[in-house]
């Protein structure tokens, strides 16, 4: 939907913009290896769309993979960020770029630094520690 102008509305007050229907996403999948392409499960894998905008995360199953709904026609990143020792941000990404219903299904493998997987799941982390 595209509108113009900005809209303010007070509180409680309804403005009717119309009917419109959203196109169908497409579910595509994420699967999160270390470096010897082990699954990992627990990774807070997101989208990153323009370069700086995450979307809420989706967090890898038993067998490292994350589900997401992607528009068609669409580019952008999948990724992992976490503010490293001392307040470093570390980000790590894979680009995406999906076409139409051929795409439905497609599986994209993003293979992780032991160096995030360390603030991802170390002792000092707040996420789990594996075995």
């Amino acid at each position: 939907i595209e509108i113009r102008r900005v809209i303010h509305l007070a509180q409680g007050q309804v403005l009717d913009l119309g009917r419109y229907q959203f196109k169908s996403a497409l579910e595509v999948y994420v699967q999160v290896t270390n470096m010897q392409a082990l699954a990992i499960e627990g990774v807070p894998v997101r989208v990153l769309r323009g370069g700086n905008t995450w979307s809420v995360a989706h967090n890898t199953d038993e067998s490292g993979i994350a589900l997401f709904h992607v528009a068609g026609n669409s580019q952008g990143r999948f990724g992992v960020s976490c503010h490293g020792e001392g307040g470093v941000f570390l980000k790590e990404t894979i680009p995406y770029q999906i076409g139409g219903d051929e795409d439905s299904g497609r599986q994209f493998t993003l293979q992780l630094s032991d160096e995030i997987l360390k603030f991802l799941f170390g002792p000092n982390s707040l996420g789990p520690l594996k075995p």
